[in-house]
């Protein structure tokens, strides 16, 4: 992408006008655009993923079950008293 713009810069910068750009730009332009909608698409469908995707939550209920599916955080993996800085 970084390589199509840098040429596309290097047509326009060459070309005394609009008109007089040469068939070259416009092959560059159609895929830069064509590479640039792509890629595009692919970072929706990634936060799609990200945003919808049914993975548990901490503390959620578990639909089938109906129960808690964590009683604690997943992201604490010891209990407090551990990490005390000075300890009594």
């Amino acid at each position: 992408m970084v390589v199509i713009q840098y040429r596309l810069q290097a047509y326009a910068a060459a070309a005394s006008v609009w008109d007089a750009l040469p068939a070259g730009y416009y092959l560059l332009i159609r895929w830069w655009i064509a590479l640039d909608v792509g890629a595009f698409a692919a970072v929706l469908g990634l936060f799609a993923l990200m945003v919808f995707s049914a993975r548990p939550v901490a503390g959620g209920v578990d639909q089938k079950r109906g129960r808690r599916q964590f009683t604690t955080s997943p992201f604490t993996c010891c209990s407090s008293e551990s990490h005390q800085v000075y300890p009594s």
